[in-house]
């Protein structure tokens, strides 16, 4: 499973940094769709392009949260899809090097542990 992952001290940090990095990157990723007219339902292999932070939240794509709230999305995630290995994108779009570097250590520090356990 691949998401992007923002970790931050509370959920509230968490998405103030990753809603405009993430609205930032899915511009690029969706730039030539929306060039050529190539919706949602024209998508390859028919998976969704979320269109906004909002939708990939929705989608499941992104997570963004305190760790307690990633952990819960992550297992939650993982018991619905059976999932055995998780990709996290911990970087995108203008994400500063400071917020970037604090999300991956709470990430590795306090989320990443509880992966391993499960």
């Amino acid at each position: 499973m691949l998401r992007y992952v923002f970790v931050a001290e509370t959920d509230a940090e968490a998405i103030r940094f990753a809603k405009p990095a993430m609205e930032c990157h899915l511009g690029h990723l969706n730039w030539l769709r929306d060039k050529h007219g190539v919706g949602a339902a024209d998508a390859r292999f028919g998976v969704p392009h979320p269109a906004s932070f909002e939708d990939a939240v929705t989608l499941g794509s992104v997570i963004a949260g305190s760790p307690p709230t990633v952990w819960a999305q992550i297992e939650q995630q993982t018991a619905e899809l059976g999932i055995n290995y998780l990709l996290a994108y911990p970087f995108v779009g203008g994400m500063s090097l400071a917020e970037a570097l604090r999300s991956l250590h709470l990430f590795s520090a306090e989320v990443m542990p509880k992966i391993r356990d499960q």
